[in-house]
């Protein structure tokens, strides 16, 4: 049994009396202090992070999926436009070719003179009595075999880029179909300029139809064409 002091009278007493047998004042036991709980961390912070961090991705994802869509609609609209300048620069060195055919069969046939056909449609003075001669003749020629095979060359590349226009987009549907009745015309032009077929008569027509048509879906194409 320890002692203790009485804390009114001072005098020593046991620690086990409920009161100071000296003076009587009660003894009280020391209660023990109440630990506070220890705070919990809030899971707020995180929640906040976690959400901020979601929509930073849903946002990006968005951004990046409008920046493809303005990234290929703006390829798009560039490769009909090349499709413009493509087939009407080849279409326009076909119609040349074309038109140097025609003359150069027409003279045969019906005996005319020409300082550009002569030396196509005769030989030593007298005209070739078959206009497949006068032809075999033309383009036999070097600078006719340069012509025909930057032709050849130019229908390579509107074919790639016609590719390329498949499958449109629904805002473009019309400048395709457009696409296409242009791509028919010069793919027209192009087989009547490298090999010549039918008779004067049919090729006369059809060369027509297919250089009226270039014209035609060449402009109609520009005009359904969307600016930037």
């Amino acid at each position: 049994m320890a002692l203790m002091s009485c804390p009114e009278c001072g005098k020593k007493i046991s620690d086990a009396a409920q009161a100071c047998p000296h003076c009587g004042h009660p003894i009280q036991e020391p209660q023990p202090q109440d630990t506070p709980p220890a705070p919990r961390k809030s899971k707020r912070p995180v929640i906040i992070a976690a959400c901020a961090l979601a929509l930073v991705a849903v946002i990006g994802i968005f951004v990046g999926f409008q920046q493809k869509q303005s990234s290929d609609r703006a390829a798009y609209i560039a490769s009909l436009n090349e499709l413009r300048a493509q087939t009407i620069r080849g279409g326009s060195v076909a119609e040349k070719m074309c038109n140097l055919t025609k003359q150069v069969w027409y003279n045969t046939i019906y005996k005319e003179r020409d300082s550009v056909t002569d030396k196509y449609t005769r030989s030593g003075g007298v005209f070739h009595d078959d206009f497949n001669t006068s032809l075999s003749l033309l383009y036999a020629e070097d600078n006719t075999a340069t012509v025909i095979s930057g032709l050849q060359a130019n229908r390579e590349l509107v074919d790639g880029i016609m590719a390329d226009l498949q499958n449109p987009p629904a805002e473009f549907a019309a400048c395709y179909e457009a696409a296409d009745s242009l791509y028919d015309a010069y793919c027209g032009l192009i087989d009547l300029a490298v090999s010549p077929s039918g008779s004067l008569k049919t090729y006369s027509e059809n060369f027509s139809k297919y250089d009226e048509d270039l014209l035609k879906y060449y402009n109609k194409l520009e005009a359904l064409i969307p600016s930037e």
